[in-house]
């Protein structure tokens, strides 16, 4: 599924990616569209 023409700001990719220090992998891969800030705006503080 393309994401192009359509409103997003998160987009899940996959649910089954490999990260050096989780030995599982099950981890999403996302990605983001906007800037750091934009995304730090997410963060829980």
């Amino acid at each position: 599924m393309s994401v192009k023409n359509i409103p997003w700001t998160f987009h899940q990719f996959s649910d089954n990616v490999r990260v050096n220090g989780i030995t599982e992998n099950r981890v999403d891969g996302n990605d983001f569209y906007g800037s750091l800030s934009d995304l730090d705006s997410f963060r829980i503080r």
